[in-house]
């Protein structure tokens, strides 16, 4: 509630003070220009003699006090348009802000992806030539393995063979 008042303070103190600088300009014109109430026309029921009205009557408050609230009115009109102007402004500037937030996430989320799916390309690229290198060691293994029971069997034919040869 306090807040309120604080708003309300801020927002109308300009436009108050306009109003009253308004007002004492009128009422400082009044003053310097009417024409002096002397006994004849007090007579005739034109004027006031008293001290007070030769500083403040009718006519003047209504004349000061018209013009101070009518600037003052206006003042604060344009205050409130133009403080709208600026909220409605900076709530279009904050959606802008909040839809490329949300396009760049998206963006993002679309770049993650597209990366894990290279990296999953890759990691079965990767293991696909590990199985191949590990086929081909195998198939190499079995190729030295076969190399070697060749060797193997040709020494004991040749050993064999050799020893028959020799006896008598």
């Amino acid at each position: 509630m306090i807040e309120r008042y604080k708003d309300a303070i801020a927002t109308w103190r300009g436009p108050l003070l306009l109003g009253l600088f308004t007002a004492a300009v009128v009422w400082t014109v009044w003053y310097f220009t009417k024409t002096p109430c002397i006994m004849s026309q007090a007579s005739a029921c034109c004027c006031n003699p008293s001290v007070l009205a030769s500083f403040v009557n009718l006519e003047i408050i209504t004349k000061a006090g018209g013009a101070g609230l009518a600037v003052g009115a206006l003042k604060g009109g344009y205050n409130t348009y133009m403080l709208n102007k600026e909220r409605e402004a900076r709530q279009q500037a904050e959606r802008r802000a909040d839809v490329e937030r949300q396009r760049a996430d998206e963006e993002r989320e679309r770049a993650d992806a597209e990366r894990q799916r290279a990296d999953e390309r890759v990691a079965a690229e990767r293991q696909r030539a590990d199985e191949r290198v590990a086929a081909e060691r195998q198939q190499l293994a079995a190729v030295h393995q076969a190399v070697l029971e060749a060797l193997g069997r040709l020494g004991q034919q040749s050993n064999g063979g050799s020893s028959t040869g020799q006896q008598p």
